[in-house]
């Protein structure tokens, strides 16, 4: 069996039943027991560092053998390899056998990238392992073994840049000590804890700008074990985003739920018999006139109604402004000043949008 030096199981014999059944459980959880955990450490502390060596294993509640061999990969401890027995001891071959073993499992290992991140902490560890899914009891074992206190409140962190992104894990461990901060999927993902009223003090446009990459940021949310159900919903914000064609570089999953809802809805046919056939007239409209009674329409709600703001916003005149909602309401025969059709006419035109972006 192949151990990281965070005491996850990576890889394990299939040509032969692993005969201990306490063993058999770490392999299910994916991480080692706290005994072997604690008999490791005690190693280290009583044994020179040594890639030549090997050492006996006794478990106290286990009557089979175990021996043991450090992995170096670059001259950097970085795992361990464990070869099981039955009851009869290890002979001097395989003690001498082991170590070099796992010489040759380092190297293997190190070319096709699996310690390529080795020196990520245990409590960047916790992170990729939720994001990955890991067992949830392994998870919570890990995370007393480094005293993680698990927050009550979090929000998660994703940073999209085309290079750069072991400095700027750097940049978000020293701008956020507390968080767990780690490279997943060609990403940077922080797990940031904090209540509500301190996520939302976060400057968000300010760090944007200091990072200078996409930033896409999670709902704050209060199950730690939920985190890799909100890093799917930012990559779903990440790719509504592209087709939207939203060139944002701050983006909020809050923004996009309604759309991500929408994107998993197979049939696009069905979308569009919810559209509102005021807002379907008003497209045809557009279209067939080069005017902007959608946007102006959109923007009208967004502003919830005030004329000033979406005039200042549409950069026109507050009359022009008026002349277009005239005619918005002469088209359709919609009353504009009943706030309650703005929430169906808002999904109407979202459900357009995403559409509309289909079809490009």
């Amino acid at each position: 069996m192949i151990i990281d030096d965070n005491y996850r199981v990576l890889a394990y014999s299939h040509t032969f039943p692993f005969p201990d059944p306490l063993w058999q459980q770490n392999i299910d959880q994916g991480y080692s027991r706290l005994d072997f955990i604690q008999g490791i450490k005690k190693m280290l502390a009583q044994t020179k560092p040594s890639a030549q060596a090997s050492y006996r294993f006794p478990c106290p509640v286990s009557p089979y053998q175990r021996l043991v061999a450090r992995l170096y990969f670059q001259h950097e401890l970085v795992g361990y390899v464990v070869m099981f027995n039955d009851q009869q001891d290890f002979t001097v071959a395989q003690q001498q056998l082991l170590p070099r073993t796992g010489q040759v499992l380092s190297d293997l290992l190190g070319r096709a990238a699996a310690f390529k991140d080795y020196q990520v902490s245990v409590r960047a560890q916790l992170l990729s392992d939720l994001l990955e899914g890991i067992n949830v009891n392994a998870i919570k074992v890990n995370a007393q073994i480094v005293g993680y206190t698990v927050p009550q409140s979090m929000c998660l962190v994703v940073l999209k840049a085309a290079d750069r992104l072991a400095r700027l894990c750097q940049k978000m461990r020293e701008r956020f000590p507390e968080a767990l901060v780690v490279v997943y999927q060609e990403r940077v993902v922080a797990l940031l804890p904090g209540s509500l009223p301190t996520l939302k003090k976060i400057t968000w446009s300010d760090l944007q700008q200091q990072l200078q990459c996409q930033v896409i940021v999670s709902n704050c949310y209060h199950d730690f074990f939920a985190t890799k159900a909100q890093y799917i919903i930012t990559r779903h914000t990440e790719k509504l985003s592209l087709q939207l064609q939203d060139q944002a570089q701050l983006l909020f999953c809050r923004d996009y739920y309604f759309a991500i809802m929408l994107d998993r809805i197979k049939q696009r046919d069905v979308l569009t018999a919810f559209i509102d056939p005021g807002v379907q007239q008003l497209q045809q409209y557009d279209l067939a006139n080069q005017t902007e009674l959608i946007t102006t329409l959109a923007q009208y709600i967004r502003c919830g109604g005030n004329q000033t703001i979406t005039a200042e916003r549409l950069f026109i005149h507050r009359n022009t402004l008026l002349n277009r909602l005239h005619k918005i309401e002469d088209l359709t025969g919609l009353d504009l000043k009943d706030s309650q059709l703005w929430f169906q006419l808002e999904c109407s035109l979202q459900m357009q949008r995403l559409l509309a972006s289909l079809n490009r």
